[in-house]
């Protein structure tokens, strides 16, 4: 997808890694369309969750509209991150129209905004599996210590999606019985 902002370039293992720039721009046109969405959007997403770090910084400018109660328009927007110099990192005022104009209709933020949540999610367990296996590859002294750490870093990102969606009991139970095995692994030594 070719735009006039900086876009995430980063690879993992030689690919791409999961990301939906398409809809990181709905959700932040329909943020700065209906007033509405950045409620919903807020409790969904955390900056970080974007892929490209343009839309990072086009919806830290959000929150931090957000939290001073403050509207929210390409305007307001647009002087936020004026404020803050990265406006012109972000592309100019006109990358943010083209972000408004990505979307007609702010109806489907919620969706949009999990969808973004999940694809950072992904990300998340890529690089934790990632650094598993590297710790798996120097020769960890203790199995132990090395399935705690791989388990807590699981968790972790368990409870990150766990936040932000109220359907993360089948998850929960999944990762239970991961970590249950896990633990029978480290007793019996294999």
């Amino acid at each position: 997808m070719a735009t006039r902002f900086e876009t995430a370039d980063r690879e993992i293992a030689g690919r791409i890694p999961p990301q939906a720039q398409d809809v990181e721009m709905a959700v932040l046109g329909a943020m700065m369309r209906d007033a509405g969405a950045v409620g919903v959007a807020c409790g969904i997403l955390e900056a970080t969750d974007f892929y490209v770090p343009t839309h990072r910084r086009i919806y830290t400018a959000i929150q931090v509209l957000y939290a001073k109660s403050e509207p929210i328009d390409l305007a307001t927007v647009a002087a936020e991150l004026e404020k803050t110099g990265d406006l012109e990192k972000c592309g100019g005022r006109a990358a943010l129209v083209d972000i408004a104009d990505s979307v007609f209709t702010a109806a489907n933020v919620q969706a949009h905004a999990r969808l973004v949540h999940d694809k950072a999610i992904l990300r998340m367990v890529i690089n934790a599996a990632q650094g598993a296996t590297e710790q798996c590859y120097n020769a960890p002294g203790d199995i132990g210590e090395l399935l705690e750490q791989v388990e807590s870093r699981i968790f972790a990102i368990t409870d990150k999606r766990s936040g932000a969606r109220s359907d993360s009991v089948g998850a929960t139970s999944m990762m239970l019985s991961v970590l249950e095995n896990m633990d029978v692994y480290r007793t019996h030594g294999v």
